[in-house]
Parts: C-alpha cells; structure tokens; sequence
C-alpha cells in the first residue's frame, strides 16, 4: 500500500519511491530533461531484484510463491545494493562540486 511516497509492506518495513528510483535509475528523482533512455521493466528468474542504472532497467524476480517473500527480497535487494547513484557519477566526472 502507498503512503506519502512510501510503500509500506508486510512485515512492517518501508521502502520509499525515491529508494526505488536510486535502485534502478542511480538518480534521486528524474532529471529535468527526463532519461536519456525510458525506463524499463523486465521480469526475470531467480530471487532478489536487480537492476541496470545505464538503461535504466528495473529487474524483478518472479520466482516467489506469495506476495510476504517477494516484499522481504524485495526489500532486501532495495537494501543492500551499492551501486552509484547520479552525485557519485557526477563527482567521478568532474561535474560535481566537492
């Protein structure tokens, strides 16, 4: 269920929509010119989410039986990436101001 921009899930965790976005896109919000690519959605097999920041591609699994163990990897996936969001990428290019 969406509240105020968050998504509350079952197990009383919530994941906000700017979560999601950074997940997929490596961007906070959408830039003001747009993507230089639209976004996507693919399904695929397996258990976590994944994602492509370059395309921007959001990777969903559809391997889960019910809705609780999709949210709990779902979150999980949202959780634990590392990956460079738009101020990491700026910097390395020297677009950024330190």
């Amino acid at each position: 269920m969406a509240v105020g921009g968050q998504v509350r899930i079952e197990d009383g965790n919530k994941v906000t929509l700017q979560q999601v976005m950074i997940f997929f896109s490596g961007a906070e919000r959408e830039p003001p010119l747009g993507f230089a690519e639209k976004p996507r959605l693919e399904f695929i097999e397996g258990d976590l989410a994944m994602a492509n920041t370059c395309s921007p591609t959001l990777k969903l699994p559809i391997n889960h039986s019910d809705y609780v163990t999709f949210c709990t990897h779902m979150t999980l996936s949202l959780m634990s990436h590392d990956g460079y969001t738009m101020d990491k990428f700026d910097l390395l290019n020297g677009y950024g101001q330190v």
